[in-house]
Order: structure tokens, then sequence, then C-alpha cells
């Protein structure tokens, strides 16, 4: 009977993670529902410069997280296919011809654009519009573990576990691709005279703002100048941080008692030791001085080890702020 129970617990158990697993699924792939249209694409006789028009509309921001999309126009080879990643990159057949700027709202965005360098006396070429945005999405693996987890205990009466399945498992941000629409170049007849001697306009390639993870990963201070003795008679430390666009990065050092989260909700405060921010003009790398406060001095200064929690904060110019968290000790 003890192995018919189990036999049956384990198939209780796959179930609920099918389940799971395919609401997930199902989730993350509805998130999409925008669409774009070319108008008109047109190319001079000796392709070399083009014309074309059309329209974006999005409608897939729903409030439940910021939003954030990057249209874009390529003008490619006709032989090279319409391919989302192609949207951040040039190469001798993708040439970025267009880019709306950073959205942060649902909305319908025009474009018209006459006389610009396409691909160089390629002939043959189509217009692709693509679409960079962000997703929100609960890794699968995560609701497993929790529903392997939370059927243990319900089978073997012990207490629920203390977070919901959303605290546990709550959606992670992705940087998505999306291919809207494409249209052959038609040949004008007769072509617009072409300056000889017309200069090369050089797009500047569309940027992605930073993920968490890739901000959590210049959280943690390390080296002789990360020792407790040594931030104290500095009175903090310099981060080394690089931003791949122009915005502005806060580092702040709390130390978290138990029951406090570093959130401007939480009802237990945790404790502010240092923090420190910079403003980057374009994409670099610089150091933030993160500074120590006097409540942070105090702190160190009787303290032979102590564990910390590292918030970072970037702030894209136009574009909403990407935060991350990381815990780390610091030692004498």
């Amino acid at each position: 009977m003890g192995s018919t129970r189990e036999r049956g617990g384990g198939r209780c158990i796959m179930a609920t993670l099918v389940v799971a697993i395919a609401l997930v699924a199902a989730s993350a792939g509805s998130a999409f529902a925008s669409s774009a249209e070319v108008a008109s694409a047109t190319s001079t006789p000796d392709w070399t410069h083009g014309s074309f028009a059309g329209s974006f509309t999005w409608d897939t921001c729903n409030g439940e997280h910021p939003c954030y999309w990057l249209p874009i126009a390529t003008a490619q080879s006709n032989l090279e296919p319409c391919s989302g990643e192609d949207a951040l990159y040039n190469s001798p057949t993708v040439r970025g011809v267009w880019n709306g700027g950073a959205q942060t709202a649902n909305g319908t965005l025009p474009f018209n654009v006459s006389n610009t360098l396409i691909l160089q006396g390629v002939f043959g070429q189509h217009l692709c519009l693509y679409a960079v945005y962000k997703s929100w999405f609960v890794e699968p693996l995560c609701v497993s573990q929790y529903e392997v987890i939370r059927q243990f205990d319900e089978e073997n009466h012990l207490p629920p576990p203390k977070k919901s399945l959303a605290e546990s498992c709550p959606p992670e941000e992705h940087t998505e691709f999306q291919t809207l629409a494409s249209k052959l170049f038609s040949v004008d007849t007769p072509a617009p005279p072409v300056p000889p001697t017309a200069p090369e306009v050089n797009l500047p390639k569309a940027v992605a703002p930073p993920t968490p993870a890739e901000i959590g990963a210049q959280l943690t201070p390390s080296g002789k100048a990360a020792k407790i003795g040594a931030l104290v008679k500095a009175g903090g430390f310099s981060e080394p941080f690089t931003a791949l666009e122009a915005g502005t990065v806060t580092i702040s050092w709390f130390q978290v008692p138990a029951g406090a989260k570093v959130s401007a909700k939480a009802k237990a405060k945790p404790a502010l030791v240092a923090t420190g921010k910079r403003t980057f003009a374009g994409s670099g790398s610089g150091a933030v001085k993160i500074r120590l406060t006097s409540a942070g001095k105090s702190l160190l200064k009787h303290a032979k080890q102590i564990k910390l929690t590292a918030q970072g904060r970037f702030t894209p110019d136009g574009a909403p702020t990407v935060s991350s968290l990381r815990v780390f000790t610091l030692r004498h």
C-alpha cells in the first residue's frame, strides 16, 4: 500500500508540474500582439539610396511591468531573411537605416524617410521592420521546484511554504527581438540626383537597456580597498562600473536585519551604510564613489565581519530604471 501511495503521489506531482509549466509557457507566448506596416519602399537605380514610409503599432504594454520598446528598420539583401537579432547589428548584408528611439507607452509611431543610404550597390534589397522590447515571465524551473516542495509538504503534513508562488518565482526581465514586417524595394525611375561626394551617415547602434544581471555583476566590492579597516579609513569605496548607454547609476549598501527588505514598502527598515551615484554622458566605464554614512562608519568600526546587501539602480536617459540586489560580506 505504501508503494502505491508513493507512485500515486509522484503522478500527482508530475501532473501539477505539467499544468504549471503549461500555464507559464502560455502566459509568455501570448505576450506579443503588436504589428508594423510598410506603405512604400523605393530605391535609386544604382541601389545606393532608398526612401520608405510606414508605421509601427504597439499594444503590448499592460501596466503590470515597465513599458519599453524600440522600433528599428534595416535594409537587407533579399537573399538575407529578416531575422530579429539583425536589428542591432550592421554587416555586409544588413544596414540599419532608421530607429524611432526608446518608447515607453503603447501607440502608433509613423515614419517617412527620404533618400537615405542603404546597402551600397547591392542589387535586390528589402526593408525589414523589427521591435526590440522587454518582456517578463516566470521561469518554468522555478515553478516546478516550488510545486515539488509544496506537494511534498502537503503529503507529509508539514507546514506550507512561507512564501506564495508569486513571491518565490517573480517574473524575470528579458530582452526580445521580433520581426514585424518586410517589403522589397522597388526601383525609382527616374532616379533623383545623388551628390557624388555625399558623406555616409553612420547611424548609431540601437542599445537595449542593461539587464538586472548585468547591473548585479558590478555591485560586489573587492580588493584591499574593500576591507573594513580600509573602508573606515578612506570613508568609502570606489566601485568600478561600466554603462552601456547614457544614464545615472546609484549604488547603496544596506545592513538588512531579520524581517527587513530593501524596499520602500517594507515595515522593518534596513540601515543605510553607504551610498553613491554617477552620471554617464554615454557608454563607458568609471568609478562610482560610495561614501559611508555616519551610521555606516559607526557600524563598521565595531565589526570584524558584516553581511551587507548592495542595491544598484541604473536609469537610462528616457527609459525606465533597472535595479538589482547582491548580498556580500565585508571582513577585516
